[in-house]
């Protein structure tokens, strides 16, 4: 696999509004790695956490792209 490193420059806003997702995104995470640890398998994990984040208004772009995502950092898959 190759790494291309393109410069981004982002204005003061994108910067803070891909800060709160990364930090959403976060949670997620954590929320995935918590009940991987009590040994649930990978379909009741993404249930867990669509759960636990489905009408908090401030996961509103945590779809399930993210969802999967957290599930599979967990998982290794």
């Amino acid at each position: 696999m190759i790494t291309i490193k393109a410069p981004i420059k982002l204005d003061k806003q994108d910067k803070e509004f891909i800060k709160d997702l990364q930090r959403r995104q976060s949670a997620l995470i954590r929320t995935a790695y918590n009940a991987g640890l009590k040994g649930v398998n990978e379909k009741e994990l993404r249930t867990i956490i669509a759960e636990k984040f489905k009408n908090k208004l401030a996961y509103a772009f945590m779809d399930s792209w993210f969802i999967q995502s957290a599930a599979y950092i967990v998982t290794g898959k």
